[in-house]
């Protein structure tokens, strides 16, 4: 379950509150000094097998230690996380795959990351996401006179009537329309 789904259903009431640190230690203090399970659940307001479950704990394992939780990046792992923040700050535009690139063409120590550990490094910077999808090209002028550009065509294992295939290679001008070259093959 992702933690946003699992978060929505502990806000409205459908999964029950984890139990603070200070009433586990609480529960066991009051099981120390007689009390009954029913009136431990009912003291801290939790379900009776609740407190079964942590009494039967040992007592070092009541309060756990988030501080051992997660990974700790490794130090040429925060080199690449710095180049890639300052990659993304010189070109707002590139995406993850592109960083990735140009952070591989760099000499760096270790391994590079993984590109959702790149993408992952990057949503947690306050820097902006680039915009989705490819910008669009720029509209090129049409050729105003012949030989000023010209058009290559290519086409690859084309089946003829006969069966056979073969591979095409056009050249066009761009202002006339003219063919400049055609080229006819089998393919290898």
């Amino acid at each position: 379950m992702c933690l946003s789904r699992y978060r929505a259903l502990v806000k409205d009431d459908a999964l029950p509150q984890p139990i603070a640190t200070a009433d586990r230690l609480l529960l066991k203090r009051l099981s120390r000094q007689g009390l009954p399970v029913s009136a431990i659940a009912r003291r801290l307001q939790v379900s009776p097998r609740s407190v079964w479950r942590l009494l039967a704990r040992p007592a070092d394992q009541l309060a756990p230690d988030y501080q051992r939780c997660g990974r700790r990046l490794a130090p040429d792992c925060q080199a690449w996380q710095r180049a890639a923040a300052d990659l993304r700050r010189a070109h707002p535009g590139w995406g993850a795959q592109r960083l990735l690139l140009e952070l591989t063409r760099q000499e760096r120590p270790g391994a590079p990351p993984a590109l959702r550990t790149l993408q992952r490094w990057l949503a947690q910077t306050e820097l902006p996401a680039p915009a989705p999808g490819r910008r669009a090209a720029l509209p090129l002028a049409r050729a105003d006179c012949p030989h000023e550009r010209w058009q290559v065509d290519a086409m690859d294992q084309v089946r003829l009537g006969n069966g056979d295939q073969a591979s095409c290679l056009r050249v066009i001008d761009e202002c006339s329309g003219a063919p400049l070259g055609n080229r006819v093959f089998p393919p290898r």
